[in-house]
């Protein structure tokens, strides 16, 4: 930004007027006002800067402002629909659960994105009204990987997940080699990872 200097007294513009220097000079600084080319409003007998900007005028410094806004706001929707996809698939809980029923039987899905087996340490299953716990599997060196397991009205195995079901410790119910599921009544299954995170759902056979 470069000031150009308009005097007051145009008289004292002569070259070699050493002596209207020196009055600009002292006009210059006795005044001291500075005025845009938008505002000029000279002070009588003193020197007025008109500066002169490359700086963005209002209505374009608005526009890109909004334009800056609306983009930010793009990519913040973009990146909650990434977030949400994500989570519907499993990936922000270790494992993913889906219950698929067909009459009196019931598959848990613990698999990712229908064909990776995924870590589950620990299955619950419990009385949703109650809480009472009927069943309870805990792995015995941490979590192993499972696809799915299924479930049916009336005595179930204690050994649901087939193959692997040697790498877990039952607790509940102790000494026996079933479990019952009544039909009518809601339980809640919960199912661990190979850490804290769990997921949860509710069914009835």
């Amino acid at each position: 930004m470069r000031p150009r200097v308009r005097d007051c007294y145009p008289e004292r513009n002569q070259p070699g007027d050493a002596q209207g220097r020196h009055a600009r000079a002292a006009e210059h600084f006795d005044c001291g006002e500075v005025r845009s080319r938008r505002n000029p409003i000279p002070t009588e007998g003193c020197t007025v800067f008109l500066m002169e900007s490359n700086a963005p005028t209002l209505p374009r410094r608005i526009l890109r402002g909004i334009l800056w806004s609306m983009a930010g706001a793009i990519l913040s929707i973009g990146l909650v629909f990434v977030l949400a996809f994500a989570e519907q698939l499993g990936f922000f809980h270790d494992p993913p659960l889906w219950l698929e029923q067909n009459k009196s039987t019931l598959t848990a899905h613990v698999e990712r994105l229908g064909e990776y087996y995924c870590p589950v340490g620990r299955i619950r299953i419990q009385e949703s009204e109650s809480g009472r716990i009927v069943y309870e599997a805990i792995g015995k060196q941490g979590a192993s990987l499972l696809f799915n397991f299924q479930l049916t009205s009336g005595s179930n195995s204690i050994r649901l997940m087939g193959e692997e079901s040697d790498s877990y410790r039952v607790v509940t119910p102790g000494g026996q080699s079933t479990f019952t599921l009544k039909p009518g009544n809601r339980y809640r299954l919960t199912v661990w990872g190979d850490s804290w995170t769990f997921r949860r759902a509710t069914f009835a056979l």
